[in-house]
């Protein structure tokens, strides 16, 4: 019975991890499913979260930081804010857009002089947003694909239908055994009175033949 519990433990610590394995390899072939106009309204910021997801959210990210470290405010960088936030970015999406914006400004009008800070704050608010989404990211990843120590530990718990019928099963066995116990201990008592009355009655014999 206990290497039956045992091997349904480890069968079911077997499919959690084999449904994890699973989850991973579909989440890598994933997209970021959503219409033009759900991304233009929430942007990707918006979407529920998958690995498609962090993956272009980091990709337009990544391009903004480039941006910040060859101090390149050239181009319009409105579109790819709504990528990112929709129609109602966060406040560190605000920050981004709104830093830009000046630098831009400041650059078209040939004020490199004033830009002061405004690099070095556009460059640091990218980063921590980068910071951010990585570690949303990661917590996706342990949430859906790691395996703790307490889904382990969960995993080898009783539970399901296989488990009550073994909890029954080793239930009658053990209520089995004890009727056995019970009736070898009337059969060993029996056999007892039975000698002890043998006994007395050869004892009784052999006095009446001495008489």
């Amino acid at each position: 019975m206990d290497r039956a519990q045992q091997a349904l433990c480890e069968r079911q610590l077997e499919a959690l991890e084999l449904e994890r394995q699973r989850r991973a390899s579909a989440m890598g072939r994933e997209s970021a499913d959503a219409s033009q106009a759900v991304v233009l309204e929430s942007g990707l910021h918006g979407l529920k979260d998958s690995p498609a997801k962090f993956g272009e959210m980091n990709r337009v990210l990544e391009t903004l930081l480039n941006k910040a470290k060859n101090r390149d405010y050239a181009e319009d960088i409105s579109p790819a804010i709504t990528l990112l936030y929709g129609k109602d970015p966060t406040l560190r999406g605000a920050q981004i857009a709104t830093l830009y914006q000046e630098l831009r400004e400041k650059t078209q009008k040939g004020e490199i002089a004033e830009l002061g800070m405004l690099p070095d704050r556009f460059h640091l608010v990218v980063l921590e947003e980068i910071s951010d989404l990585t570690e949303q990211g990661h917590i996706y990843w342990q949430d859906n694909v790691c395996i703790s120590r307490a889904q382990r530990q969960a995993a080898l718990a009783p539970r399901g239908a296989e488990w009550s019928l073994l909890i029954r099963m080793e239930n009658s066995l053990h209520r089995h055994i004890e009727r056995k116990l019970r009736l070898l201990d009337r059969l060993q008592r029996t056999r007892q009175g039975l000698a002890e009355s043998a006994g007395e009655t050869g004892a009784g014999e052999a006095e009446d033949d001495m008489q």
